[in-house]
C-alpha cells in the first residue's frame, strides 16, 4: 500500500526524479539525508493520511462511491438496495445528503480513488475545523491531489527529457557549427569539455567556446 501510494516507488520515478532534480536542492553533501530522506517520511505521512482518510468513512458511503455504475444503476434507490445485497446499510435519503453536504450532484460510482480520498479529508476537516465547511473541504482536497498529480507528471518528463537527451546525445545538435571533438553528450547544455577532464561553463542561450 505505502509503495503505491509513495509516487510508484517501484516504476522508478524516484530514481529519475532523485538523478535529475534533487541535486539541485543541495548546497552541499551533508543536506542529502535531510532532502532525500525527509522527502520519504512526508510521503509516508501523505501514506498514513490516505489510511486514516479512507477509515473515517462509513461503508455505506464507501461502497456507494467505489462500486461500478453498473452494479448501482446511478440512482440512490438502486444504490442503495445494491448496498444491502452485500451486507451494508445506507438509505437513499442518507446517499443524497452526502452528495448535498460537499455541493455534488451525485457521489454514486464515483469510482477511482481520488473522490473517496477528498470526501474522507472533507470529514476529517470539518470535524476538526468546524462544520459547515464540508464542501470547501472536498474541493480543495480534489484540487490538490489534481495539482499533485500535473506537477509530479510535469516534473517526470522533464526529467525524462533531460535524460534522454543527455544519453542520445541530442543535445549538442544546438551546436551545429562545432566540430570540436570535445563536445559530449554527456555535457548538459550549459557544460562543454574542453579537454580531458576540462569542464567549462557558459551562459544559456550562447554558443559553446570554441
Amino acid at each position: 500500500m505505502f509503495i503505491t501510494i509513495a509516487c510508484g516507488a517501484l516504476s522508478g520515478f524516484h530514481s529519475l526524479i532523485s538523478s535529475g532534480t534533487t541535486p539541485k536542492m543541495l548546497a552541499k553533501e551533508s543536506q542529502v539525508r535531510m532532502i532525500g530522506y525527509g522527502g520519504m517520511l512526508m510521503e509516508s505521512f501523505v501514506a498514513v493520511s490516505a489510511l486514516i482518510a479512507a477509515s473515517v468513512i462509513d461503508q455505506g458511503p464507501y461502497f456507494t462511491m467505489n462500486s461500478p455504475l453498473g452494479a448501482t444503476g446511478g440512482t440512490p434507490e438502486a444504490t442503495a438496495e445494491f448496498i444491502r445485497t452485500i451486507g451494508f446499510t445506507i438509505t437513499p435519503a442518507d446517499i443524497t445528503a452526502a452528495a448535498q453536504s460537499i455541493e455534488e450532484e451525485t457521489l454514486i460510482s464515483r469510482t477511482g480513488g481520488a473522490p473517496t480520498l477528498a470526501f474522507g479529508i472533507s470529514l476529517i476537516f470539518n470535524q476538526a475545523f468546524g462544520g459547515g465547511l464540508a464542501a470547501f473541504w472536498y474541493h480543495f482536497a480534489i484540487m490538490f491531489e489534481a495539482l499533485f498529480i500535473l506537477t509530479a507528471v510535469d516534473a517526470g518528463t522533464a526529467r525524462w527529457h533531460h535524460s534522454s537527451s543527455r544519453c542520445s546525445g541530442s543535445q549538442t545538435s544546438c551546436w551545429p557549427r562545432s566540430r570540436s571533438p570535445c563536445v559530449s553528450p554527456c555535457c548538459s547544455s550549459t557544460e562543454r569539455r574542453n579537454g580531458p577532464g576540462c569542464l567549462v561553463s557558459h551562459s544559456p542561450g550562447t554558443s559553446p567556446p570554441r
